[in-house]
């Protein structure tokens, strides 16, 4: 493991530069000291990558500023289901909630083996170019761009969501369709929500026609009640995914209806503040 920091405070608007390097840092070891309550559910091997510089901490400062780039793989893994509303921060998926509503208890059950998170920074802008998590059952993935503004909280957050089932059990629950490749592993599902708002204010956004439309094609009985129970299922299910990736931004995590506005407040743990002047 290394670390470098360094930083020039003596000016207004400090200079810093940090940068760190890690590979192949076992994860069980770091989960049972950090977060005893998961002890013995989470292993696999950590690397990790970073250089970022800046001036100031500030959206007007960081927009001419902040450039880097960040990485974050975890490989080997085996992360086991955490049940009722137990919440891990590597796993940015609620699949306790998406196997109730497909009751496909496999996915809740299955663990993790990939987690790989990848982050530029430069002309004002903040690219999360990949937030995978991947294992037997299930696969998410977002990718998007932030966009700092002048005052940082104002920043606007643009994030697709994809989920995808293994293709065993997307053809219990009936959304395999002719289109999907034979050789598919996964299926994705159709882009049924956006990770959107700001810093301040992340939303999920959802597509109500897509949602319907899943739930339509899932004839076989998989998804149960009534169409009007479905639909809400699947967008809490959603609401889950998008609060969770929220989180690479700073944002609160949020299991409301994801149709409802979000109301987190501004997240109070910038790292930046490290580099604020004292008084």
């Amino acid at each position: 493991v290394t670390l470098r920091m360094t930083g020039d405070l003596s000016q207004a608007a400090p200079s810093y530069y940090i940068s760190w390097d890690v590979t192949g840092l076992p994860m069980q070891p770091l989960v049972n000291t950090l977060t005893p309550q998961f002890k013995g559910m989470v292993s696999g091997n950590l690397s990790s990558r970073s250089q970022i510089k800046g001036v100031g901490i500030t959206g007007v400062n960081l927009q001419k500023s902040l450039v880097g780039d960040v990485s974050v793989v975890l490989t080997n893994a085996n992360i086991q289901a955490l049940s009722g509303s137990a919440k891990l921060w590597i796993i940015p998926v609620n699949l306790n909630l998406i196997a109730s509503l497909l009751r496909m208890p496999e996915l809740a059950r299955s663990p993790i083996s990939l987690v790989d998170v990848r982050a530029t920074m430069g002309e004002g802008l903040i690219r999360l170019n990949q937030a995978l998590v991947q294992g037997d059952a299930v696969a998410a993935r977002g990718a998007g761009v932030l966009r700092i503004a002048d005052r940082l909280d104002d920043s606007a957050v643009d994030v697709p969501l994809d989920i995808a089932l293994a293709r065993t059990l997307a053809q219990r629950a009936n959304l395999v369709s002719a289109e999907t490749p034979p050789e598919a592993a996964y299926v994705s599902l159709p882009p049924i929500a956006a990770l959107g708002g700001n810093l301040s204010r992340v939303e999920t956004k959802t597509d109500k026609a897509q949602i319907a439309g899943l739930v339509l094609r899932a004839t076989t009985g998989v998804v149960g009640g009534t169409a009007v129970d479905a639909v809400q299922g699947v967008t809490k299910a959603v609401g889950g995914v998008g609060a969770a990736l929220a989180g690479l931004f700073g944002g609160k995590r949020n299991e409301s209806s994801t149709n409802a506005a979000s109301t987190n407040k501004p997240s109070g743990g910038n790292p930046l503040n490290l580099f604020k002047k004292k008084q």
